[in-house]
């Protein structure tokens, strides 16, 4: 682990292209994720007035 992180912090270029990748991915993955402003749900109660 030690020698990942040395060599990262040697090549710089290398990092932030890491660091680039793993955003547009992020986002990419956000875009595409279900999202639901009111999700159904079933509630298993009764209200007793």
């Amino acid at each position: 682990m030690q020698g990942l992180i040395r060599w990262f912090s040697r090549n710089h270029v290398a990092a932030n292209f890491l660091m680039v990748a793993v955003a547009m991915a992020g986002f990419t993955t956000w875009f595409e994720l279900k999202k639901e402003i009111f999700p159904e749900i079933s509630v298993d109660a009764v209200a007793i007035r």
